[in-house]
Order: structure tokens, then C-alpha cells, then sequence
């Protein structure tokens, strides 16, 4: 059901999603929007610094041509972006210390083009439901493991080259995570732009993009939520500088945090508890006699491997400034995760001169196989809106901007 126009939303994170949903409303004539942000600064994990003089990318940074949702943003604001730049090998070999050797023969590389050119778009187009925004359509053929998935569909190949992209960008483990999070992410539309070589950067920082958007929306940062109280038709919020009445609540923080604030239901609580994530570390560092460009370590895409670094980022040629990014699980101490860093420095010829940062990631909200297959999504869906109540964010579609973006965008449409 359609809503008055002076009716009160109040959206809980000023990140991708609540922020794209703030847009919608907004564009769609509702004008009594309020964020509560508990950072200082919006863009959730879209950080922009600025070291000596430019800008880098502590969180997402990256997108695509076909990301529509976002590059309609950034023409309507006017922020800049620009090409990446390709062309270099980028995984190494910890053993030697250089680039890994190009191991695949001529008939291997025609091989690979045609598992993906043909295979893997056939699937794609056998499977379209999950290229819509949300996941409670899939089929059931998704809920396994995407190296399962893989090995069944015959596309080794395809499994290979999509590996660095996922697990070395934080969303763990092939025999660990359901292969509709893989084909979400890894759709045709990204593909041909990664073909094309239509990846944009922000020489400005992404988080400039969200800043921008912000500016425009009552944001209430700094905010911590101390109570949510929903009753008859009335949301009211208590947070640690004022009270805050609302009659729609969208949610686009951890789900499970919300146990230490919310009147949660039966139903909200079972859900929740089932959330997952990867950990995955960022850290500006300051290195010397180190590879000058962007890296992948393939030899940690492995669960045993979880504390160790998977990928680093050269953003710029003419600096020692890279950022270096580790996954694990919560388990791995700071000291082991510094270690393991210090180590595949060093086998790969640099050294360590100095941390200048360090984020730690809850990253890549998701549910496992087993909750996959007992409907979590379809579940969570059909609560979508109970005591005014909506749910957004990384977890509802993929863990990109873009999709994080498109699924409040969807969301707003549908409801408002």
C-alpha cells in the first residue's frame, strides 16, 4: 500500500543503501526523511582518505558501466571517475616471489573462452531469476556451493579466473559460499564490462559520491540507537542525544545488531541469527622494493589460509602507498594477521616501513547452503513491512555498491 506523502521514515545507516533509498523517497515526493548514522561521515563502507595530498580507497572503490543505479548518481552529481587502468599479470607466487607463470596452454585459454563465452552465459540465461533484485527467487540449484556448482556444470576454467575476484575481494570461499551470491555478482552485464574495460575509479574518492548525496538529506550522524519501540502503527526511537517518533523504520544495519535495541519478533530473531561474514582487513601501508602494481596471492584463497593477505592495491605507480587486504573469520588474532602480513611482504622482495592505517571489515553479510536451501530469503521477505519495518542493505541482494544500491532503489519502488 501506497503512503501519504508527509509520512515519517526514519532509515538507520547512511551508507550505499539508505542513502539510495533516501534519493528514491525523495524523488518520489516524500520529504520527512531522516538518517541516523553512528559514524561521523556517510558512505558506511565507501571510506575515502586523503595521504599526503590523494586519495585512497579504504573500502569499495570500483564500478562498472553497467552499474546503472550508481552512474546515474554520478551524473546528477557530478562527481568524477575514470577508467583503471589494466594491462599487467596480477597473481604472484609466494614461492618465487614474482608474477605466476601463464601455466595454461593455447587449447587451455580457447578452452576457458569457450566455457565461459558459451557455458557459463547458457547458465546464466537458464538461471535469470537471480539476476533480480533480491534473492527469494532463486532456484534451488544455487543454494550449493558455487565449487560444487562448478565442478557439476563443467566450467573448471571459469571457477579459476572468477576465484581472484571473490575470494580475493573479501567474499570468502568457493566450497563454502552458495553459488547464487557467485552468479549475483559475476553477472553478464559486469562481465562484458570487465571484457570491454569499462571499470571506473573515483580519483576523487567514492565516499565524495555519498557525501554529495548526503549534503542534500537530513542525516543525523554520531547517533547511537539506544531503543526501537514499535507499537500501534508508532516507531519510536531513542537514540543517546533525543527521542524520535517515525511510522516507517528501514533497517540497513547489521540485521542481528539489532537484538541490543529493537523489540524484535520470533520471527526477526530466528532470521537474524542465521546472518554470516567474512572478516577482511584493510591496511595502508607504506612499503619499500615492493611489486609496483595491484596483486592476488592465490596461494591463501584457501579457508586454511584465513589471517593472511589475498590482495593488494597499487593505486597509485609513482608512490610506496598500497593497500593490503586480508581475510579471515574473527578467529585470528592482530598480532598472527600482522605477521602473516610482515611474511608475504617479504617473500614477495619488499619490506615493511610503516602502518598508516587500519579498518577492520564486517564484511559480506550472507547465509550458508543449509539456510539457503530452508528458505531465509523467502522468509525474510514475507516480513518485509510487518510493524512497518523494512530491510535493506548488503544481505537482501550482494555485497557491492551497486547492488546494495539497487535493492533499496527496488524496494522503495515496490512499497512506496
Amino acid at each position: 500500500m501506497k503512503k501519504s506523502k508527509d509520512t515519517r521514515f526514519i532509515i538507520i545507516g547512511a551508507g550505499a543503501a539508505g542513502l539510495t533509498a533516501a534519493e528514491t523517497l525523495l524523488n518520489k515526493g516524500y520529504t520527512n526523511v531522516i538518517i541516523l548514522e553512528k559514524e561521523s561521515f556517510a558512505g558506511g563502507k565507501c571510506r575515502s582518505v586523503e595521504y599526503e595530498g590523494r586519495s585512497y580507497e579504504l573500502g569499495a572503490g570500483i564500478i562498472s558501466a553497467n552499474n546503472k543505479t550508481i552512474m546515474d548518481l554520478v551524473e546528477i552529481y557530478e562527481v568524477p571517475i575514470k577508467p583503471v587502468v589494466f594491462g599487467q599479470d596480477n597473481l604472484f607466487d609466494l614461492e618465487t616471489g614474482g608474477v605466476c607463470p601463464d601455466t595454461l596452454s593455447f587449447p587451455d585459454k580457447f578452452s576457458f573462452f569457450w566455457q565461459l563465452l558459451l557455458r557459463y552465459h547458457r547458465l546464466l540465461l537458464q538461471f535469470p531469476k537471480v539476476q533480480e533484485p533480491g534473492l527469494a527467487q532463486c532456484e534451488l540449484e544455487l543454494f550449493d556451493n558455487f565449487h560444487h556448482w562448478a565442478k557439476m556444470n563443467n566450467i573448471p576454467l571459469v571457477e579459476d579466473k572468477f576465484e581472484r575476484f571473490f575470494t580475493g575481494f573479501g567474499y570468502g570461499y568457493w566450497e563454502e559460499v552458495p553459488a547464487a551470491y557467485t552468479l549475483k555478482y559475476n553477472d553478464w552485464a559486469s562481465l562484458v564490462s570487465y571484457m570491454r574495460r569499462a571499470i571506473y575509479i573515483f580519483p576523487e574518492g567514492i565516499q565524495g559520491l555519498w557525501k554529495k548525496i548526503a549534503d542534500r538529506h537530513k542525516v543525523f550522524y554520531n547517533t547511537s540507537i539506544k531503543r526501537i519501540a514499535r507499537k500501534e502503527n508508532v516507531i519510536t526511537i531513542d537514540t543517546d542525544k533525543q527521542q524520535l517518533r517515525a511510522d516507517v523504520l528501514m533497517l540497513t544495519c547489521p540485521l542481528e545488531e539489532t537484538f541490543c535495541f529493537m523489540d524484535t519478533t520470533k520471527a526477526e530473531a530466528e532470521l537474524f541469527s542465521k546472518i554470516k561474514y567474512t572478516e577482511y582487513i584493510t591496511y595502508l601501508c607504506r612499503l619499500e622494493n615492493f611489486p609496483n602494481q595491484t596483486g592476488f596471492i592465490p596461494a591463501h584463497f584457501s579457508p586454511s589460509k584465513k589471517g593472511h593477505p589475498v590482495f593488494w592495491y597499487k593505486r597509485y605507480t609513482d608512490t610506496n602507498i598500497y593497500t593490503l587486504y586480508v581475510l579471515s573469520d574473527f578467529t585470528v588474532s592482530d598480532a598472527a594477521m600482522f605477521h602473516n602480513i610482515e611474511e608475504c611482504i617479504s617473500k614477495l622482495g619488499g619490506s615493511l616501513i610503516k602502518v598508516e592505517q587500519i579498518v577492520k571489515w564486517k564484511y559480506f553479510p550472507h547465509v550458508d547452503t543449509q539456510d539457503m536451501q530452508d528458505g531465509f530469503y523467502p522468509k525474510l521477505e514475507s516480513i518485509q513491512g510487518f510493524n512497518n519495518t523494512y530491510y535493506l542493505g548488503e544481505l537482501l541482494n550482494f555485497s557491492t555498491v551497486e547492488l546494495s544500491a539497487v535493492y533499496a532503489k527496488n524496494l522503495v519502488e515496490r512499497f512506496f
